[in-house]
């Protein structure tokens, strides 16, 4: 996408022109750090906070996120985090990546959160078939409480879901029909022959 900058140049008191000129947006956040090897325990904590913020790794080292202003906040104090651990780190904003199209970074942050998906997908599934009976209300309470458990790890992931391929959608339509089927344990039979038709 493409930004536009208002130029209004007045060349004397009855003449004047406008120019629009267009740039390229910044797209990308690019992240390289590095952190002595002596401090392995500072290095595992610094990559799983770099993990959770949904990076995906470019190349060793480089780390790669959407130009968005909450995660330009949380690289700063990444940045910072390193710095007093006794690393170095550097942020970059840029419009493009050199030698891949958009379309193969977004594929990386797909390729990360997509098999997170389709695992909830597969424990939602064997909620029902690993219960022995549905009418007992004790039984369907322990497994709402686990429906519920898998729901909030779905959200937790779609927060890194920055291109969203289908996989998130396809597991909320899995745990809300699950959920409906607890509700309603007399056609739990019937509802699961549908739903796996349906997958």
């Amino acid at each position: 996408s493409y930004g536009r900058i208002l130029i209004f140049l007045s060349l004397d008191n009855e003449t004047s022109i406008t120019y629009f000129l267009f740039t390229m947006k910044n797209k990308w956040i690019l992240f390289s750090y590095s952190i002595p090897a002596t401090n392995a325990k500072a290095r595992m904590r610094t990559w799983r906070r770099i993990s959770a913020t949904g990076a995906a790794q470019l190349k060793t080292g480089l780390q790669i996120l959407p130009n968005r202003e909450d995660l330009m906040e949380n690289i700063t104090w990444l940045i910072g985090e390193v710095n007093s651990l006794g690393g170095e780190a550097i942020a970059l904003q840029c419009a493009q990546v050199e030698g891949m199209a958009d379309q193969q970074i977004e594929q990386l942050f797909q390729a990360q959160v997509d098999p997170e998906f389709e695992q909830i997908q597969i424990e939602a599934k064997t909620l029902l078939t690993t219960a022995d009976t549905l009418g007992d209300g004790g039984n369907v309470k322990e497994l709402s409480a686990t429906l519920r458990k898998l729901r909030k790890r779905c959200e937790a992931v779609r927060e890194r879901d920055f291109f969203p391929s289908g996989a998130a959608a396809k597991t909320l339509k899995v745990l809300d029909s699950i959920s409906e089927r607890l509700r309603r344990p007399e056609q739990t039979e019937v509802s699961t022959a549908r739903l796996d038709r349906s997958q």
